[in-house]
């Protein structure tokens, strides 16, 4: 029997609505969830890649991501497909409310906390149900010592029955204090048990339960196979970098350790990830700040005071007769121009766990080298009669190393903490190793000049004569360098002077800072070394001398 007209309708009806009714499927929400691959750790903030894999058919499917952090911001995230043949559409970030009834274990530790306060609860009613026992004997053994002196007094004492009260007295209060004593020991108990309780709720709510949903239309010109990688930033997370010196003295031979502490206490755990430290700054200003004019103007004071008569152009000029500058800035940002412009990323070998809200921190090797180094003695004898031993030695190594604590070993012995500055490739370095307590310094005031001269015009004097003894105690030589300065004089009215008595310095102006002189000498083993160390300054005798360091 051929259908009808009617019937073809009805079929083709059908047909569409079926067809229309698979295409609804087609672009159904699909959930999925996603893991935490890929961290990199910046040394504020750190860089999070999760990833998924999803299979899409032709045309558009709405994908869902759950799973993710609460914290999580929309601004903050960016989604990547690895095939290039699909097209991401608009996304939305959903928050949820805490799901603590939703997760088993958060509930059974809640379920816990409770029952351990409920009980707690018991025995505190049980303690003061003891004390009002204590309080209670006490009235009652009160009233009967009342009564039983007043049958004393008139000679009718019992002495049987006050032995038999006052064991009774004394049993239950042995009995109360006994249940007091032990219940607060169980209430003591009890609280550490909570404390730890409430700490691991605390990591479950942290580490696993998340509560924002990111929703996105993924259009694919064909069936694919393809994996989806969620990218957002994590401020709650840093590293820093520590190194650690082993100096053999003996053979100059220096062994550096560069080590990376790595810590987050983020929303969620880095479980089985590739983890990456990059030296890059994420919250540095990324554009220059803005540069005003600056104009200066001459001021005028309505009543000058008048000059003093000691007052010559060679001395500086007093505040009122000073220029005023008038600075506009942009506002200040810090310039941290000893790390530089340039940025290191460090991969951790293998994977790594880095687990959140933990009190301790995780430590990882970046690397390890050894290179040969030349030991400086460094003294200054008017400041410490102490010896310092410094390494010094040029960094070949191709990559920077930053600023960090550095432990020092001396000769295998720890002799404490010292810092590693920014250093570049191919920078001379000096790193300070402590006390070198096998030279030995004497520093001897000889007698010093405070007077007068001139015969017209009168002129303080003020003479500086110091004897400094380094004693080379070694079996090896070593190079010694000691430090003092000269003063500098800015006004042409000072004199000074250095007589030829004194030991020449074998450079002035070191690392051209006025004044600043070294003496350096390679001292033989047992080998000792003199300095002379003389200066006078001359001054007019009615002004006065102002000292001042910088």
């Amino acid at each position: 029997m051929r259908p009808d007209k009617t019937s073809k309708r009805i079929i083709t009806a059908a047909i569409f609505l079926l067809t229309q009714f698979i295409s609804i499927q087609s672009i159904a929400a699909m959930n999925i969830e996603s893991r935490i691959d890929r961290v990199t750790v910046f040394p504020e903030g750190a860089l999070v890649t999760r990833i998924a894999t999803i299979e899409l058919s032709k045309g558009k499917t709405d994908v869902s991501l759950t799973g993710l952090m609460g914290s999580l911001k929309l601004d903050s995230i960016q989604l990547e497909v690895a095939d290039t043949g699909v097209q991401i559409g608009q996304l939305a970030l959903d928050k949820e409310q805490q799901r603590d009834a939703y997760n088993q274990s958060i509930t059974d530790i809640r379920e816990k906390i409770n029952a351990e306060e409920a009980a707690k609860q018991e025995l505190q009613d049980k303690i003061n149900a003891a004390e009002l026992r204590l309080k209670f004997i006490e009235s009652v053994s009160q009233g009967y010592a009342k009564e039983a002196w007043t049958a004393g007094a008139r000679g009718n004492a019992n002495i049987s029955s006050w032995s038999d009260a006052l064991k009774l007295i004394q049993s239950e209060s042995d009995d109360a204090n006994a249940l007091i004593r032990n219940h607060r020991q169980t209430i003591r108990d009890k609280d550490k048990t909570l404390s730890q309780l409430k700490r691991e709720l605390q990591q479950l709510r942290g580490a696993s339960l998340a509560s924002s949903e990111l929703s996105v239309t993924l259009d694919a010109g064909s069936a694919t196979q393809t994996k989806i990688l969620l990218h957002y930033f994590q401020e709650r997370a840093n590293w820093y970098p520590v190194y650690e010196a082993r100096l053999d003295s003996d053979t100059g031979t220096l062994a550096i350790a560069q080590q990376a502490i790595v810590s987050q206490s983020s929303d969620e755990d880095w479980q089985n990830v590739q983890l990456t430290l990059s030296t890059s700054q994420p919250g540095d200003e990324l554009e220059m700040p803005e540069l005003y004019s600056e104009v200066i103007d001459l001021y005028r004071p309505i009543n000058k005071p008048k000059r003093h008569a000691h007052f010559t152009a060679d001395m500086p000029a007093p505040v009122e007769y000073a220029l005023e500058e008038v600075v506009v800035n942009a506002q200040k940002r810090v310039n941290t121009a000893d790390i530089g412009n340039f940025a290191v990323s460090y991969p951790i070998a293998g994977r790594a766990n880095v687990p959140n809200k933990k009190s301790s921190d995780l430590t990882f090797d970046l690397s390890r080298h050894r290179t040969d180094a030349r030991l400086v003695t460094t003294v200054m004898p008017r400041e410490s009669t102490d010896a310092f031993l410094v390494a010094k030695f040029k960094h070949e190594q191709t990559l920077p190393m930053y600023s960090g604590d550095m432990r020092v070993f001396v000769d295998g012995v720890y002799v404490g903490i010292s810092e590693m500055p920014n250093v570049l490739p191919q920078a001379e370095v000096s790193l300070p190793m402590g006390q070198d307590r096998r030279v030995d310094v004497i520093a001897q005031t000889q007698i010093g000049e405070h007077g007068n001269s001139g015969i017209i015009s009168k002129r303080n004097v003020e003479s500086v004569d110091y004897l400094f003894k380094i004693n080379n105690r070694r079996n090896t030589s070593t190079q010694v360098e000691v430090y003092d300065r000269y003063p500098v004089a800015r006004n042409k009215a000072i004199k000074v002077s250095i007589p030829k008595t004194a030991t020449a310095p074998t450079e002035k102006d070191v690392d051209e800072l006025p004044g600043i002189i070294v003496w350096r000498k390679q001292l033989e083993a047992g080998e000792r070394f003199e300095i002379r160390h003389q200066y006078s300054v001359s001054y007019p005798a009615n002004e006065e001398l102002i000292t001042d360091y910088e």
